[in-house]
């Protein structure tokens, strides 16, 4: 036998190979595999610093490719970027909430601020901050390298014209109306997130509307954000967003005139776009701007649409019966969409009933569509008539020891006045029953239970669901999926194949169901 050390040693494999080798390990085995010599030092952090999600205790990450920080060692995160491993970065997430105690990014914003002079040509970061509480209260990432950034003379002050720290970053976020215009300076911007909390008619403000050319997606979070833009447009003769690929809107109607089809088409292109996300409430008795806006939609040629979504955003009820309306009588026919997500059911305080079924039916013109998902279907109104239907109408033994379960835990947590806190609950064993009763108790764990459901969107009303759609599975319910699934949602998924003969997924209040 040969020896040890005239094996062939790894490090002389192709830089391809090393390369294919370390794409496939988790990071934890790639923490190891840098310690082995410069080399895999190298790729392995190409990996490792790819994709980088900030996180808090009530969010976690499903993608073993995105390396986890929690929001406590994040000073530990700022001292490990080094200029060696800035270039290898792709994105950096923050998925935090700040609660009372504001979390303040500013150390990591000072370390990227430091770095991106390093930026490499034709490599640029995505940086994604979703605590919406935090930078309302501090600054966004632009903000603080822009406000770094400027250089006073006697009289005002003005923007280092050489400065090229925001060529890093590919995306950019506007809190405030001065921001835009400041954003300019990044000529490698393809992302605008626009978070305006209110807007006042400025008649001589002026965008550089060359930079929103440069736009593949443009979200208008906020109402103020579109009324800006729907004013500057209607003021200043633009041409539309050609290159545009993915637009979110959100408005607001509550007085004077209400958002068009036409007022968009003034400078969105939507021939051009393949996601589109509608953020659409009303609060007008008897208006009925949101039936009228889908069905002039409808007439608008979309060829590469596949991704919609419809979401009322503030669950508004007086918005109820416009829904209602669009959901019953109005069938969509844009049908190059393989992806639909609406809100059909988020009037939790209405008197107004929505029938899925008439729903599932106008579906039937969207012949392309391979997923579907209704994230509130699970709501109070739609349970009323349908308690024994979801827990009860399954035997098989799975089911019954799910319903054991659910007795087990209502009875316990009605004991504890709604705690909803379960570390130390009593054997499952001193539970035999299999009937599920509709009483007082059992439709509040039902409701807790719903609750968990809608969780697992993540959804953050202050950004756009093509911004930021973090959809991740909570395994403690899975029981509770299999049983909502052998009593009931299996059906409607028959129902819902029926009409559209290429679905694949169906996510239904957080119940995912595939392979139809």
């Amino acid at each position: 036998m040969s020896d040890a050390t005239s094996l062939p040693q790894i490090s002389v494999l192709p830089h391809e190979i090393i390369q294919t080798i370390t794409s496939f390990l988790t990071i934890d085995d790639l923490k190891n595999v840098a310690q082995i010599n410069h080399l895999f030092n190298y790729y392995a952090n190409e990996v490792i610093y790819r994709h980088i999600s900030i996180i808090d205790d009530g969010y976690k990450v499903n993608n073993i490719h995105h390396t986890k920080c929690h929001i406590q060692n994040i000073d530990n995160l700022t001292k490990s970027l080094t200029e060696k491993v800035f270039h290898h970065i792709r994105s950096i997430q923050i998925n935090c909430s700040s609660s009372l105690e504001l979390n303040n990014y500013e150390s990591l914003y000072q370390r990227l601020y430091e770095l991106s002079t390093n930026i490499h040509t034709g490599y640029q970061i995505k940086f994604l901050n979703y605590d919406y509480s935090s930078i309302q209260k501090y600054q966004s990432l632009n903000q603080y390298i822009l406000n770094k950034s400027i250089t006073f003379n006697s009289d005002t002050c003005c923007y280092d014209a050489s400065n090229t720290r925001l060529n890093a970053f590919s995306n950019l976020m506007a809190l405030q109306l001065e921001d835009i215009n400041q954003i300019n300076m990044s000529s490698s911007l393809d992302q605008m997130s626009i978070i305006l909390s209110h807007y006042n008619t400025f008649p001589d403000h002026h965008l550089n509307w060359n930079m929103f050319n440069n736009l593949y997606e443009l979200y208008l979070n906020t109402h103020a954000s579109t009324v800006m833009l729907l004013d500057y447009t209607h003021r200043t003769s633009v041409t539309p967003l050609n290159h545009l690929l993915s637009f979110a809107v959100t408005f607001s109607h509550s007085n004077g005139s209400h958002m068009t089809v036409s007022n968009l088409q003034t400078f969105i292109n939507f021939a051009s776009l393949t996601k589109l996300e509608l953020r659409l409430d009303c609060s007008l008795s008897g208006c009925s701007c949101i039936t009228t806006f889908i069905q002039d939609l409808n007439q608008v040629e979309m060829p590469d649409l596949n991704q919609l979504i419809i979401n009322n955003i503030k669950s508004d009820c007086r918005s109820a019966p416009q829904y209602k309306a669009l959901i019953h009588h109005a069938p969509f026919h844009l049908n190059s969409i393989k992806s639909l997500n609406i809100s059909i059911n988020s009037f939790e305080f209405s008197n107004v009933a929505v029938s899925t079924s008439k729903f599932f039916k106008n579906l039937t013109p969207l012949t392309q569509i391979e997923e579907l998902i209704i994230p509130d279907i699970l709501s109070s109104n739609w349970l009323n008539n349908r308690f024994e239907a979801l827990l009860t109408s399954c035997e098989c033994i799975h089911c019954n020891n799910t319903r054991r379960l659910f007795n087990h835990l209502s009875y316990y947590d009605a004991e504890n006045n709604y705690r909803h806190d379960f570390k130390s609950q009593p054997n499952l064993e001193n539970t035999s029953t299999t009937t599920i009763l509709k009483n007082h108790s059992n439709i509040r764990f039902l409701q807790y239970l719903i609750s968990l459901l809608k969780l697992q969107f993540h959804s953050n009303v202050n950004f756009s669901l093509l911004e930021n759609n973090n959809y991740i599975e909570n395994d403690t319910l899975v029981p509770f999926k299999s049983l909502f699934r052998h009593c009931y949602l299996n059906k409607v998924a028959t129902e819902i194949k029926q009409n559209l003969p290429l679905i694949q997924t169906l996510n239904l209040g957080g119940i995912v169901i595939t392979n139809l």
